[in-house]
Order: C-alpha cells, then sequence, then structure tokens
C-alpha cells in the first residue's frame, strides 16, 4: 500500500519547472527589449519635438522682428547684418538695426539693437537644453558657418544649426533651420 500512494503523487519534476523558467525568463527578456525600445524611442522623439518647437519660436520671433525692414546689408561677417524699418516717430523716416548672432555666458543669442545703442532691445535664444551652432570646431573663425544672418539684394537669408546636448547618444539631435525673408520695398 505504500508504494501504491507514492506512485499515485500528482506533480511535476525539477525538469520541467526549469523548463517552464527557461521559456518564462526567454519571454520576459523579450518584452522587457521592446519595452526599453519603446521607452528609448519615446525620448528620442520628445526631445526632437521640443527642439523643433523652440527652434519655430526662435525663428518666428527673428522673422517678426525683419518684419517691414526695407533694406538690409551685410555687416562685419556672417554672424551681423544691418536693417532699416520705416520710423515710428514722425520725426524720422526711418530706424536703423543691427541683428547679431554672439556670444552671451558661453551659448550663442540673437540679439537687435538700435542704431547707436549698446545693449540689445532684444534678444531671442533658446532654453537652457538647447544651443546654438556657429562653427564647426569650437573656438574657430575660419571654420565653415553653420549658423548665420545673411544679407542678399531684396532679402535676409537665416540659417541656424540647433541642437540638445543630452547624455544618453538617443536624446541627441540637431536640426537645420532656414529662411529667407524677402524685404517690403516703399516705392
Amino acid at each position: 500500500m505504500r508504494n501504491r500512494a507514492w506512485r499515485n503523487q500528482d506533480g511535476v519534476t525539477l525538469l520541467e519547472v526549469l523548463v517552464t523558467l527557461l521559456l518564462f525568463s526567454m519571454v520576459a527578456s523579450i518584452l522587457y527589449a521592446f519595452m526599453l525600445m519603446g521607452v528609448s524611442m519615446y525620448k528620442r522623439v520628445s526631445a526632437e519635438t521640443t527642439m523643433r518647437n523652440q527652434s519655430d519660436a526662435l525663428l518666428a520671433g527673428l522673422i517678426n522682428e525683419l518684419t517691414g525692414a526695407v533694406h538690409a546689408e551685410q555687416g562685419a561677417d556672417h554672424r551681423d547684418i544691418l536693417y532699416v524699418k520705416m520710423s515710428p516717430d514722425s520725426g524720422k523716416y526711418v530706424d536703423v538695426y543691427r541683428m547679431a548672432l554672439e556670444e552671451k555666458n558661453g551659448r550663442y543669442v540673437v540679439s537687435a539693437y538700435r542704431e547707436g545703442q549698446a545693449a540689445p532691445f532684444k534678444r531671442f535664444e533658446l532654453s537652457g537644453k538647447f544651443v546654438i551652432h556657429v562653427h564647426e570646431k569650437a573656438d574657430d573663425d575660419l571654420a565653415t558657418p553653420l549658423s548665420s544672418l545673411t544679407a542678399f539684394d531684396g532679402g535676409v537669408r537665416i540659417r541656424l544649426v540647433i541642437s540638445r546636448d543630452a547624455p544618453e547618444p538617443a536624446q541627441q539631435a540637431a536640426i537645420t533651420m532656414e529662411t529667407r525673408i524677402p524685404l517690403t520695398r516703399l516705392e
């Protein structure tokens, strides 16, 4: 009787438990890899969207400032333009402004100055995570410019290369924004 009780016990063997654990761990690792890839993709897309929104806002501010300009000339280099707008003052016909891509506190910003004033009346900059790149190599004024403000006959060309500094490669991204703004001519 005792042998019969021993044989009728239903259960799983050690081998069956090990095979079940192996299959479960394989499925769990595949699911974890997909989840990790999804989170990484979400972070990258989120960073790119934020950078695009920041870039669009910066470019819209520059376009808004240049709206109504009737003339533009190239300044000292690819970072500087002079432009003329109708004056709101009835005693003057036009006002002269200067727009410059310049370094402030280790970051590049675009500043707008009125003629004869040392302090900018407007400053266009990105939030802390994003930077404007001016040259291929840091501290090299002779390198090909990445970002520039260029005056041409009948308009202004703005080209900005913007990137996000992030510790993870999946979150690093760069975008190039370029536009041509035609100038209004008063005949």
